[in-house]
């Protein structure tokens, strides 16, 4: 796009028109290119560079754009079109229905200009890369401060086909959407997909989350980052050791945290090398191939055969090096490290065929030459490949994991690796990476990270990782074992696992939010989750139809949004066959509907009350206060107590409670506490309050 800066200055000769409909003209690219203009370099077009617009190859068999680039050196090409009227700190939609075809970073976003044409920013930013058959996407993005002109924009480096058509920019619509169950349907198992890498404990964090991973139902752990424990100059610190025998190895750390995996019920994703050093010294190419092959198959033997006083986990993923397409982690020719993958991969499988192995755990997807190259080397080689990891950090739409998932999912099938799993093991807002506390924690991305693992049931992935468990950023609990926002998403993901018998969802698509529905396995309970991440609509009409007739059931409604954190915020009953729900919702936001006895029925008293509330008396206080809880809601399936838990203004928890149903009453004696401010927290899976005391001596 900045590239393209000085060709704005051309698309201010255009003088546009617009209705609220649809701000840009020619939107359908019938027969014409008046209105749209090429944006490219070098300044002239270059050589095998051909355009169509024609009236067959758009969407139906009519109007379009059909590009055409056949010379190597093209570099970057793209259409614009620009609408001249913009309202500072508006919210603008984009739309278009698109394909491309062997093009190199193909994208479509939105881009704001001030009146000197320079570039202020983009809306949702779109990699489709390749994606071959027709797919409606839609984004959106927020006029700054300065702003304008606003243009639609699609492009791509390299060669390769676009095709456009049906484009749109403008107002979104906010009417209500449509969702639409059917209860007395059976469209397979929601698979869960809320693994997470490292914890439930941390060699930096004083934090045990080991019920809070049973709460949040974590299914599977990658051993990455716990900077020494799992990494190999921990494990075999000497090179020039003997890696057959045991005391050449230190597994005593390693061990620790391993066995938390297990003892939390998750599974084990064993990754092979080294942590994130900001200044690589042990996260360098192993010195020869053989020896590091050989220390991967004794961590093998120590962790699923007994051997070093070792363990029987029989741990199945096992992971070769991290992110080896970037420098921080393998500063050598990437051949090299096809070499050592090959060498381990086949010393494991030798070792024991039942071992599912596989990696790069590529950094950043699109990298096309390291991923040719790998998987060439690898197929020459008649290597296993039995998964292939990736990563990604975007601050964009949920719906980018998904184009860039079928993207690999392209690549695999062209090398024949087709029973090759997709592991995406590390993923997470680009604001973590960034240091954007605000963005990181905050319902935008709890609504992402929702999305992304409702999206992926769709889709040919078998795990899914989040970076990461704890703390900082990145985490799904801060450091006081709160849950963060994104956290937030996975209790409510949790919660929809309890009903894993998946229901259809009636003609629901969308790149902007995701809408997914289950029951369990004896119909009793159901639960409908709403991920609404960028969408311009105010909120949705929810009928779930085909329901038993024949007894009272309840309904609740959790909310996540910019207000509320994990709360019921509306209630009721009902014993209706079809049930029409209208609910208030705007993005970022993420809802839960909840239906229970729907078979067995509910008395009166089942359904709760509208909100929690907590009263401390007296305070400030100078040695015991009173605590009152009224409202505590009782979650059904859960497997812990609603919980008072009392901090000091470190984070420190100092004091905890179990709480029933209803209303309850605690005494705290704080005697061996100093003055000061203490924070209550109150949390039920389904509600959370925190509340402040202060205690005088």
């Amino acid at each position: 796009m900045k590239r393209s800066i000085i060709l704005f200055v051309l698309l201010s000769l255009l003088t546009l028109s617009y209705s609220q409909e649809n701000l840009l003209l020619n939107p359908t690219l019938d027969g014409s290119n008046a209105h749209w203009i090429p944006s490219m370099l070098p300044d002239s077009v270059p050589p095998g560079f051909a355009q169509e617009w024609c009236a067959d190859c758009g969407v139906g068999g009519s109007g379009g754009l059909h590009i055409n680039v056949l010379h190597a050196g093209a570099g970057f090409f793209g259409f614009m079109s620009l609408v001249d009227t913009v309202v500072v700190g508006e919210k603008y939609v984009f739309s278009t229905d698109v394909k491309f075809n062997a093009l190199q970073q193909p994208v479509v976003t939105m881009a704001f200009i001030n009146e000197s044409y320079e570039l202020l920013g983009a809306g949702d930013i779109f990699p489709l890369l390749g994606h071959s058959e027709w797919l409606r996407i839609q984004g959106q993005g927020k006029a700054p401060e300065g702003a304008a002109a606003m243009l639609f924009v699609f492009g791509s480096d390299g060669t390769g086909e676009a095709w456009l058509d049906n484009c749109y920019l403008g107002t979104g619509d906010t009417s209500y959407r449509e969702i639409t169950v059917n209860y007395d349907s059976d469209a397979g198992r929601i698979r869960n997909l809320s693994g997470t890498n490292r914890g439930p404990i941390n060699p930096r964090s004083w934090l045990d989350l080991t019920d809070e991973f049973e709460e949040m139902n974590i299914p599977i752990v990658r051993t990455h980052d716990w900077y020494g424990p799992g990494d190999r100059h921990d494990i075999f610190p000497d090179w020039d050791a003997d890696p057959n025998d045991p005391a050449s190895y230190d597994f005593s750390e390693t061990d620790i945290y391993v066995t938390a995996i297990v003892d939390a019920g998750a599974e084990v994703f064993f990754r092979l090398g080294e942590s994130w050093e900001d200044d690589p010294v042990f996260n360098v190419p192993p010195p020869d191939n053989a020896v590091w092959a050989n220390v991967c198959k004794h961590t093998v033997m120590h962790y699923n055969d007994g051997w070093a006083e070792g363990f029987y986990y029989d741990i199945r993923y096992w992971e070769i090096w991290n992110e080896p397409d970037i420098d921080w982690f393998w500063d050598a020719p990437y051949e090299e490290y096809y070499e050592m993958y090959i060498a381990v991969a086949e010393t494991l499988k030798a070792y024991d065929p039942t071992l599912i192995v596989g990696g790069p755990a590529m950094a950043g997807p699109p990298n096309g030459m390291f991923l040719n190259g790998m998987l060439s080397a690898i197929d020459s080689a008649g290597a296993p490949l039995e998964f292939f990891s990736w990563h990604r950090y975007d601050n964009g739409s949920a719906f980018n994991y998904v184009l860039l998932n079928r993207w690999l999912k392209q690549w695999l099938d062209e090398f024949s690796f087709y029973e090759t799993e997709l592991i995406l093991n590390e993923w997470n807002l680009a604001a973590a990476l960034e240091m954007d506390f605000e963005l990181a924690n905050s319902p935008y991305n709890a609504a992402v990270a929702t999305g992304v693992l409702m999206l992926m049931q769709n889709e040919d992935i078998s795990q899914v990782m989040r970076y990461r468990t704890d703390g900082w950023v990145f985490g799904l609990w801060d450091d006081s074992s709160y849950p963060t926002y994104p956290g937030l998403g996975y209790l409510l993901m949790a919660r929809l696992y309890d009903c894993p018998v998946r229901l259809e969802v009636a003609d629901f698509e969308s790149t902007s939010c995701a809408v997914l529905a289950g029951k369990s396995e004896d119909g009793d309970r159901m639960a409908v989750l709403v991920s609404d991440w960028n969408s311009s609509r105010n909120g949705y009409e929810l009928h779930i139809n085909e329901l038993p007739s024949t007894v009272e059931y309840a309904w609740r409604l959790i909310a996540i949004d910019d207000s509320t954190r994990l709360e019921i915020i509306d209630s009721g009953s009902s014993s209706e066959e079809n049930l029409v729900l209208e609910m208030d919702m705007r993005s970022p936001a993420v809802h839960l509907v909840t239906l229970e006895g729907i078979n067995t029925g509910i008395e009166e008293s089942e359904i709760l009350p509208e909100k929690l509330s907590v009263r401390t008396y007296p305070n400030p206080f100078n040695s015991t206060c009173r605590i009152r809880v009224e409202g505590v809601k009782m979650v059904s399936g859960s497997k812990h107590k609603p919980m008072l838990e009392i901090f000091d203004v470190t984070g420190r928890s100092v004091k905890k409670f179990s709480l029933d149903g209803g209303n309850n009453e605690v005494i705290w004696d704080a005697g061996s506490q100093g003055s000061g401010v203490y924070f209550i927290r109150i949390v039920g899976i389904h509600s959370e309050i925190r509340e402040k005391v202060l205690l005088l001596k």
